[in-house]
């Protein structure tokens, strides 16, 4: 295989090459093990960072219906039903349920700690309650994702998103809350 195919290949898919090497991993993952969540949850995750919002919302879907209880496919729904900038994508009350089930799921089996997973889920579901107009809801979420950074730069964005639910402004963001 010549790398000129790899580069055809990615701008064919209108992928980065690094992201059509993980795909094409993944996919062959995929390929042996079809019921294989995580791989596809990590697919999904690659194409809502690339902006291909149908392809990653049916993936994470497929996730969900394999595992209606991973709490990451259900974070990742979330934060692209809640934050995309295409409209036709956007549910907030689905985010909210998807968000509000990943945070419990995710604290009963332990795995939210003091650390960047519990801010992530945190920021999801105030992106998720800011999405229906509870912009209450999504200060209090925020700021108790602030209680769980550890560097200025995360601080900083999490202050800018409370600026925007104080205004009443919800999120738009192509890669979601946590991908900046």
């Amino acid at each position: 295989m010549l790398i000129k195919d790899i580069y055809e290949r990615a701008k064919a898919r209108g992928v980065h090459v690094k992201t059509l090497v993980v795909l094409e991993r993944l996919e062959s993952i995929v390929a042996r093990d079809p019921n294989d969540t995580y791989a596809y949850v990590e697919m999904g995750h690659l194409w809502h960072l690339n902006g291909n919002y149908a392809v990653a919302l049916e993936l994470y879907n497929k996730v969900i219906a394999l595992d209606s209880r991973f709490a990451y496919a259900l974070c990742y729904r979330a934060d692209l039903l809640a934050t995309c900038p295409e409209a036709q994508f956007r549910d907030g009350v689905k985010a909210v349920a998807d968000a509000t089930l990943a945070l419990n799921v995710g604290r009963e089996e332990g795995f939210l700690q003091n650390d960047w997973r519990h801010r992530m889920f945190l920021r999801v579901l105030a992106a998720a309650y800011a999405e229906i107009g509870d912009f209450t809801a999504a200060m209090e979420a925020e700021n108790e994702a602030l209680a769980f950074t550890v560097t200025k730069r995360a601080a900083r964005t999490i202050k800018h998103y409370l600026s925007s639910y104080r205004s009443q402004v919800p999120i738009r963001k192509k890669r979601g809350v946590n991908w900046s």
